[in-house]
């Protein structure tokens, strides 16, 4: 049960409303724990008398919380500098987080119990989040720090927010980060069977096996993490230009990372826009194969795709389609392509030459 509110006169209510607070704080906070405690700590008496009953291993952690929430407070001591060195054993990091983040949120206006309603406080100190898009879907997160995450169409996504670090992980399908720049926090992503690392920058990630992911920066930098070097399979895969161990992309550069090497080449702006047209709820094609259009266009919709002529496989496409818009792209194909398309009995789009007299 929630620790109650006590009337401002009532010191034992209060003393007793603090003692619950502290075991409260020990084992973890809520979201109708956050937004109470963020009211209750609002009046100076409770914070004082936060303070008074916590015990010396705890009272330094709670002063420079309290510090961050009411910097102006004259109720808060500066702890002797031995005291800070202490690491606190029994206010867990997760519920140090909860109350700077319940109490700038109620500090600055809005709704604290908003913060959970996405996100879980964990016992480690940790808030996670799992996010997901149906095919087709797509959906904009922004994190406690400010930086954000496009997740793109079929995409599942697990968010770590913590004091000391912010970690993603991306199980399948395609995201793009605009990071909030943070030395102290470092910004990790883990994709297929690698890891990276940012600070602060824009990049894109694409799970495309689940081995092979695709790494696209368009600003700053981001560093490939290293793995264990492992030699190609084929022949063809070493003849290519491959790197091994740690790597660091700049703006304008793509890498196809497998678990032991990746291959960097550089990027144009309009090869950057392409990749990334998906935000924009598009399809950018420059030439490409129809049968990887179509490959492409099969992640936004539930709709099949049949090549009966065959021969259309390598047909090469240039245009701008709208993400999910399968009448659109069809018209387009019979008018500028000459493919022509009908439906069969399972639903399922046959597409083949269109025969003109």
């Amino acid at each position: 049960m929630s620790p109650r509110h006590s009337s401002p006169d009532t010191s034992k209510a209060r003393e007793e409303d603090a003692s619950r607070w502290l075991d409260k704080l020990s084992r973890g906070l809520d979201k109708e724990d956050g937004a109470e405690l963020t009211e209750w700590l609002a009046e100076r008496a409770n914070r004082a008398a936060l303070l008074e009953r916590a015990p010396p291993w705890q009272r330094p952690d709670i002063v420079a919380l309290l510090s961050q929430l009411f910097p102006n407070s004259p109720d808060l001591v500066e702890p002797p500098r031995r005291a800070r060195s202490v690491v606190s054993m029994g206010l867990t990091a997760a519920a140090a987080l909860a109350i700077v983040l319940f109490g700038a949120l109620a500090l600055s206006g809005r709704d604290p119990s908003s913060l959970l309603s996405d996100a879980k406080a964990q016992p480690n100190g940790s808030i996670h989040k799992t996010y997901l898009t149906a095919v087709g879907g797509r959906q904009e997160v922004t994190l406690l720090d400010q930086s954000k995450i496009t997740l793109n169409t079929g995409t599942r996504m697990t968010v770590v927010f913590s004091q000391h670090s912010r970690e993603v992980s991306l199980d399948y399908g395609e995201a793009s980060f605009d990071v909030a720049h943070d030395p102290a926090r470092p910004f990790n992503v883990h994709a297929g069977k690698r890891d990276f690392q940012v600070l602060g920058t824009r990049f894109n990630v694409r799970v495309l096996t689940p081995d092979n992911v695709e790494l696209t920066v368009s600003e700053g930098q981001v560093k490939v993490l290293y793995a264990p070097p492992r030699w190609p399979d084929t022949p063809a895969k070493r003849r290519e230009n491959l790197t091994y161990g740690e790597t660091t992309l700049t703006a304008l550069e793509t890498a196809l990372v497998e678990p032991g090497y990746q291959s960097v080449r550089p990027l144009v702006a309009s090869e950057v826009e392409a990749r990334l047209a998906w935000q924009r709820g598009m399809l950018v094609f420059d030439r490409a194969a129809l049968e990887d259009v179509l490959a492409e266009v099969d992640r936004y919709t539930t709709t099949k795709f049949i090549l009966a002529d065959k021969a259309l496989a390598n047909l090469r496409i240039a245009g701008s389609f709208r993400t999910g818009d399968v009448d659109g792209l069809l018209g387009e194909l019979r008018e500028k392509f000459h493919v022509d398309s009908r439906r069969d009995a399972q639903g399922r789009v046959v597409l083949s030459a269109l025969h003109t007299l």
